[in-house]
C-alpha cells in the first residue's frame, strides 16, 4: 500500500468509528514499530469519562472495500468491548 491509500484508509477508519461507535473515543493511527513491509495499525479506544481504556492492534488491511472495512471495524469494536468490559470489573 502506498503512504496516501494508508493515510486514507486510517482516516475513514477514524471516521466510522467516531460516527458510529461514539460511545468510546477513538484515535487510530500506523503503528510506529511495526515494520514498514507490515504495516499496523495501532488504535485508543476510551470511555466518555476516560476511567477504561484499551489499546488494540490490527494489521492493516490491504483491500479497501467496503466489506473489508467493515469487518475490520467489527473485529475492533467487539475486541474493544471485551477489553473494557474486563477493565470495568476490576
Amino acid at each position: 500500500m502506498t503512504r496516501t491509500a494508508i493515510n486514507a484508509t486510517i482516516t475513514l477508519l477514524q471516521q466510522v468509528l467516531d460516527n458510529d461507535y461514539g460511545q468510546f473515543e477513538w484515535r487510530v493511527m500506523l503503528d510506529p514499530d511495526a515494520p514498514a513491509s507490515e504495516p499496523t495499525l495501532l488504535i485508543h479506544a476510551r470511555t466518555r469519562d476516560f476511567q477504561r481504556r484499551c489499546r488494540l492492534t490490527r494489521q492493516l488491511p490491504h483491500a479497501t472495500d467496503q466489506l473489508s472495512l467493515q469487518h475490520v471495524v467489527t473485529g475492533i469494536i467487539t475486541e474493544a468491548d471485551a477489553l473494557l468490559a474486563r477493565e470495568s470489573s476490576h
